[in-house]
């Protein structure tokens, strides 16, 4: 079976095109950035770091790939990550965790809206209050507070 053509100008295999990838993730209060660079000799220095918002470098992980390796471990690395979690009594079901996440952002999420409730949205958006500080006080998403707006403008 033959390798897949390159395009990346020329690229061979003997001169790999040298990259930097920098990249930072927010959820759950938590930051997560991924550092990583091409090398010379064609692997890959990786630099994965995770923390609080105040101290995003406090869990830190890091080394050198193979390039032969990336393909293997693209594949193979969620489900190892599941496994690991699944030790621990953590479940990676995207759909509980969304959820779940969602609620404990915005506790009031996905629930009916009460008549006080929509008092209150009222009250604050003629009073100026923007959707940030409407949606705090309501316990529900901004995105929410913006649609509830819309239906019943």
């Amino acid at each position: 079976m033959s390798e897949p053509a390159r395009s990346l100008k020329g690229m061979d295999d003997t001169k790999p095109v040298l990259m930097t990838l920098e990249r930072e993730v927010i959820d759950s209060g938590r930051s997560f950035r991924i550092s990583a660079t091409t090398m010379p000799d064609g692997h890959t220095s990786i630099l994965l770091r995770s923390g609080s918002l105040d101290d995003p470098g406090t869990h830190e992980l890091s080394g050198v790939i193979a390039r032969e390796d990336l393909p293997i471990l693209a594949r193979i690395l969620k489900p190892e990550l599941a496994s690991i979690a699944a030790w621990q009594g953590i479940s990676l079901d995207e759909r509980a965790h969304t959820m779940a996440q969602r609620r404990r952002d915005h506790p009031k999420a996905y629930t009916l809206w009460t008549t006080a409730e929509q008092e209150s949205l009222m009250e604050m958006a003629e009073a100026g209050k923007t959707i940030a500080q409407i949606a705090k006080a309501l316990g529900r998403s901004p995105k929410a507070i913006a649609l509830r707006l819309e239906e019943t403008s």
